[in-house]
């Protein structure tokens, strides 16, 4: 099987809640969407949870929803499906990433 790894979309940063609609082109088949969350703190202490950012990840072709799962669910599916938590980088200090992978 062939494996190609592309970027859809270059790093944001956002400071303020967003929806971001990306246009994919279904011209060639997609086997996995892997999302990075990196979320940097402004203080020591965490409000929420890092995948508390994502309040709502979707999938829709038309008028179809194909998957709509908020970031917990996302994240425990991926856990569930991978029968183990990916490498993921909770350090929750002052100017450094909170990241977040899921599948």
């Amino acid at each position: 099987m062939n494996h190609r790894l592309s970027t859809i979309l270059p790093r944001s940063t956002y400071t303020a809640d967003k929806t971001e609609i990306i246009e994919l082109d279904m011209a060639d088949p997609i086997s996995a969407i892997i999302i990075e969350l990196a979320v940097t703190g402004a203080a020591d202490v965490a409000v929420a949870h890092a995948i508390a950012c994502l309040s709502k990840i979707e999938i829709v072709d038309g008028s179809e929803v194909l998957y709509s799962l908020s970031g917990y669910e996302a994240e425990a599916v991926d856990i569930y499906h991978n029968k183990g938590m990916r490498s993921n980088w909770n350090p929750y200090l002052n100017t450094l990433d909170v990241q977040r992978f899921i599948a």
